[in-house]
């Protein structure tokens, strides 16, 4: 290659627009993009969007007294949110907002008012989504009246102008993501964690006055909640798209989104499907609590560690009862200081379960006698080769007392009969850790076990010994006894059998020499099953 072919190809690198990450992949008509974790200080919080509407939005004090303040790993996932702290009576407060210098045409898309469309996103662990973000007038006369033709979250509502479409929050979640979208004056949106509510009555739309966009407050009322990403797009995205930016928010702040309607979790690359509610159905329904870990280079998100944010304060629904991590760290925030980085773009753990009650032991499990299962069952999906071994950390498990065991029980299949791993776990103030490797078997499903004795009763005094001085009467008895076989250059031989078929009335316990597969194996009550062959997911 010569010279000038050499600074031909360079000149072509030198021009080629830099990879822009965006919130699922999805950057068109990105025009905010408000992250707690980049780009704010308590002055001015900087947008993140490619191509902005605005580079910043400033400070606006009436009368407060608390200025906003980033907070960490307070129940958004271990990730940053910024809390915005109101007066009395939220009128009076600080919070952010531009100046009224824009119109309609800068923040939706459409040539028309009734073709007018635009795309807006938010997460809030608040109630509802009242002041969170919006577009208002300085007019409150004519067409827009108190209202402001407000564009936003108000309470309960998602707003176009003066068109109002309702949404409603679960009460046993934690962490929504609220969507509002309007494709033309007779088709509008509002989604709930996934779950689309359409409109098609026709409304006005309103263009009057100039606009402000506020973060926190609306006039004349400001925000007492914490807030963690905002984002609007200036067109409709479509059903797809919209999936993208959920399931982006969702991994990133551990909401599950909800499956009455099914619904994937997929990667920014648009095709990397990360959790399948088709493979989540298989067995069970395994389509609750969904949170995981994953690196997603085309969003820019990198969760290391997370638990489910459904949380609706009784064990039974609780989605934090686990936590998994990429180290045996479950407290710090969600950075690559604090966690061990996941070494390859899209990787991922997402952990779904039956929704089972928690701490309650009642099903047996065919070949682990004595031990009964949790109710709930967990499933891991879990995407590429990077993730190895992950920690788990379950949370409000009921302290054992010195009769009972609790145990990690982990197999291919949910009713735990194929590829099964065992392993003691220890419970020391209501908390169990135990580090299981992800790329052990073809499916992961797990559950809790106990063993209790309590109830069982203790082996009464019983004759035991081999006797070969013939002594007349000679019956030791011994509790908990064993036999202790001494040979200098001789070993023991058990009993070698064809087949397990030719035990026709095995008892536990009992063990034989197999044969046709040259194993020993013991019977264990239900199932001869091999010594010395373990399927081992675990770590350590």
């Amino acid at each position: 290659m010569n010279f000038c072919k050499i600074i031909s190809l360079l000149s072509v690198c030198a021009i080629l627009p830099a990879y822009a990450q965006s919130p699922g992949g999805i950057n068109s008509g990105l025009v905010i993009w408000m992250k707690a974790e980049t780009g704010w200080t308590a002055a001015t919080w900087t947008n993140q969007s490619t191509t902005p509407l605005f580079a910043g939005i400033s400070q606006l004090n009436v009368g407060g007294t608390t200025a906003p303040a980033k907070i960490n790993n307070a129940g958004f996932n271990f990730n940053d949110a910024i809390q915005f702290t109101a007066g009395a009576g939220n009128v009076t407060g600080i919070a952010y907002s531009t100046t009224n210098t824009y119109s309609t045409t800068n923040f939706y898309g459409g040539s028309t008012a009734a073709t007018k469309n635009v795309t807006y996103f938010g997460v809030s662990n608040s109630a509802n989504f009242d002041l969170f973000s919006n577009f208002w007038s300085n007019m409150t006369t004519g067409q827009c009246g108190a209202n402001r033709c407000n564009s936003g979250f108000r309470t309960n509502s998602v707003q176009f102008g003066n068109a109002t479409q309702a949404i409603v929050y679960p009460a046993t979640s934690r962490n929504n993501i609220g969507v509002g979208r309007r494709v033309s004056s007779t088709n509008r949106s509002s989604f709930i964690n996934g779950i689309e509510t359409n409109s098609t009555a026709s409304d006005t739309f309103n263009d009057q006055g100039n606009y402000a966009f506020s973060i926190g407050y609306w006039p004349v009322f400001f925000a007492n909640y914490a807030i963690p990403e905002i984002l609007w797009y200036n067109r409709n995205l479509s059903n797809v798209e919209i999936n993208r930016v959920n399931s982006y928010l969702a991994l990133k702040y551990g909401t599950t989104l909800t499956q009455t309607t099914a619904q994937n979790y997929t990667a920014g690359d648009g095709t990397t499907v990360y959790w399948d509610n088709p493979s989540a159905n298989v067995g069970g329904a395994f389509i609750y609590n969904i949170f995981g870990i994953g690196r997603d280079d085309a969003s820019g998100l990198h969760q290391r560690i997370s638990n489910s944010a459904n949380n609706s304060g009784t064990t039974t629904t609780s989605g934090s009862y686990l936590t998994i991590s990429t180290n045996n760290n479950f407290t710090a925030s969600n950075t690559s200081a604090n966690h061990t980085d996941i070494s390859a773009n899209n990787n991922y753990l997402m952990i779904s379960d039956n929704g089972g009650a928690l701490n309650t032991y009642s099903t047996a499990i065919s070949g682990i006698p004595n031990i009964q299962r949790s109710n709930r069952i967990w499933q891991a999906q879990k995407t590429g080769s990077a993730i190895g071994c992950v920690y788990y950390q379950f949370n409000s498990i009921t302290n054992p007392t010195a009769n009972q065991r609790y145990y990690l029980i982990a197999a291919d299949n949910p009713t735990f009969t194929t590829n099964v791993s065992i392993k003691e776990i220890s419970v020391s103030g209501g908390t169990a850790t135990i580090q299981v490797n992800q790329n052990a078997g073809t499916s992961n499903y797990f559950t809790i076990g106990l063993w209790d004795n309590t109830n069982i009763a203790d082996v009464a005094d019983t004759p035991f010994g081999i006797d070969l001085t013939k002594t007349s009467g000679w019956k030791p008895t011994s509790k908990n006894g064993y036999m202790q076989i001494n040979s200098v250059g001789k070993s023991l031989v058990l009993t070698r059998v064809a087949s397990t078929a030719a035990i026709t009335s095995p008892i536990e316990g009992m063990l034989i020499f197999d044969t046709s597969d040259n194993t020993t194996k013991v019977y264990n009550g239900t199932a001869w099953r091999a010594l010395g062959i373990i399927f081992n997911r675990f770590c350590n």
